[in-house]
């Protein structure tokens, strides 16, 4: 069960990565979005913790609610439910996957902020 769950963990991020949008307003939008705003603001760490926390929402927002919106509109859900691959196993993948996704975001987040803004 555990194996079967990492495999499906590790293709949800696989399919989290091909989507372009996704992996943008995840990675790169909250970069912008520490330069522009530590520019502006004259505490560099609350703006790093504030872009932190909106990559790590990003994440899960993208990876699970659009995600599963978009799996349940395609039919998705229904061809997961006809294979051997239990429907509560795939659920569980998706969770796992925006965490790791969502802690990714976070530590590029926190690492470019410490080391391009002096934290």
């Amino acid at each position: 069960m555990l194996t079967t769950l990492a495999r499906e963990t590790s293709w949800q991020i696989r399919i989290y990565l091909r989507d372009r949008v996704a992996v943008f307003f995840t990675f790169a939008f909250p970069m912008l979005l520490l330069f522009f705003w530590s520019r502006q603001e004259e505490n560099p760490l609350a703006i790093t913790a504030l872009v932190a926390g909106l990559a790590l929402a990003m994440a899960g927002y993208a990876g699970l609610a659009m995600g599963m919106a978009a799996a349940r509109e395609g039919g998705v859900l229904k061809r997961i439910r006809s294979t051997p691959l239990p429907l509560i196993t795939h659920i569980s993948a998706r969770l796992l996957a925006a965490g790791v996704v969502g802690v990714l975001a976070v530590g590029l987040t926190l690492g470019v902020g410490g080391v391009a803004l002096g934290l």
